[in-house]
């Protein structure tokens, strides 16, 4: 387990660091530092398990001179910004060449979370990229896009809850034939009328020449990104990239919608404490301003039993010392069983139902 969840001393300096480095602003307090190289090197390790170390690069690019890490680990750390920042270039020029694909074949993508969210940044080539996650609105054209990939002599692989999986250029993408992983029966009519009610937008990727991508609309998008961090904090675990990714969407998006019509999304998904709780971390722990987070006048949740997780686990079982990155093997499904089970009272504290459909879907099979 990485010293992050023990040591408050490493814990406040990276919390600075990350704070400096996702708004992009001189580090609130210097009371931390300096930090000893074995410090640093937890800082930097941190980083890692997190999935935030191209963020809290440029916090530590605010600091002064005197205060900066060790050259043995400074200049590992350069190397691996530089790494970020060519992959998210990269991630950029293919994310548009495959769905300009899609779209010459007549089929509708809609990118999810990804370089979409991290265009919202303030510097988007320091988000570490994953996946390219695809979903398809029209049943048809996903089974069709599903065909033509094969048809390119491309192997795919298939997930547990239907999605495929391929690479393309090097980079791994999957197709999904749901928007949304809210996993409780009850909803699911609800969600369908709200995505052809609120519908999608479009972003553009890179330079300024490129063409445009479809993604979710803000209100779909903060729902998505919400729901995501619940299903990684039950499951494989959920890393503060992920909780940076909702922070910047509030931000760069709370001017131009309403609202309490997020609050009330939220209540009738049966999210609404779990937002309380989710806000609670985004408010304490990275700065989120409160202007900026939906206000729904409920309880007020202590931050701590949803930051202990992310401290325990970091992005996908990191911090755990848990990497379960292969794609098949009762190793994963192992992982993700006690998971499940191991975090299922908080889970069920905070939004039962979307426990029980979890659970639900992974007796059968379901869950990715």
């Amino acid at each position: 387990m990485s010293r992050f969840a023990y040591s408050h001393r490493i814990t406040d300096a990276f919390l600075v660091l990350l704070r400096a480095g996702l708004w992009e602003k001189d580090l609130e307090s210097l009371s931390s530092f300096p930090l000893t190289s074995e410090e640093w090197h937890d800082v930097y390790q941190s980083a890692i398990c997190q999935t935030v170390s191209g963020i809290v690069y440029r916090g530590i690019l605010r600091l002064p001179d005197r205060l900066f890490p060790p050259e043995d680990i400074l200049l590992p750390w350069v190397v691996r910004a530089d790494a970020i920042e060519q992959r998210n270039r990269y991630m950029n020029e293919v994310v548009n060449e495959l769905c300009s694909f899609f779209k010459n074949g007549e089929i509708r993508t809609v990118l999810q979370k990804g370089q979409g969210i991290a265009s919202l940044y303030e510097c988007p080539l320091m988000r570490e990229c994953g996946d390219i996650d695809l979903y398809f609105p029209d049943r048809k054209e996903r089974e069709k896009a599903d065909l033509i990939i094969r048809q390119q002599g491309i192997q795919t692989g298939k997930g547990a809850d239907g999605s495929i999986h391929y690479e393309w250029k090097g980079v791994v993408a999957e197709h999904h034939s749901r928007l949304l992983d809210v996993y409780s029966p009850f909803q699911q009519d609800y969600l369908n009328q709200l995505e052809k009610k609120i519908g999608f937008t479009t972003v553009r990727l890179g330079k300024e020449e490129d063409g445009e991508v479809t993604v979710a609309s803000p209100v779909l998008n903060l729902l998505m990104l919400n729901v995501h961090i619940l299903k990684h904090a039950l499951g494989w675990g959920v890393g503060l990239r992920q909780l940076c990714d909702v922070a910047r969407a509030y931000y760069k998006w709370h001017g131009i919608m309403e609202m309490h019509e997020l609050c009330e999304i939220y209540r009738k998904t049966g999210l609404g404490r779990w937002s309380n709780l989710l806000h609670s971390v985004l408010r304490e722990y990275l700065g989120v301003p409160v202007t900026c987070l939906p206000d729904d006048r409920g309880k007020q949740e202590s931050p701590w039993p949803l930051f202990h997780i992310i401290q325990q686990g970091g992005n996908f079982g990191r911090s755990a010392g848990c990497c379960p990155v292969s794609r098949t093997g009762w190793q994963r499904k192992l992982f993700t069983a006690q998971s499940f089970f191991r975090n299922g009272r908080f889970v069920f504290r905070y939004a039962p139902w979307e426990y029980v459909g979890m659970v639900s879907a992974l007796l059968k099979g379901q869950v990715r």
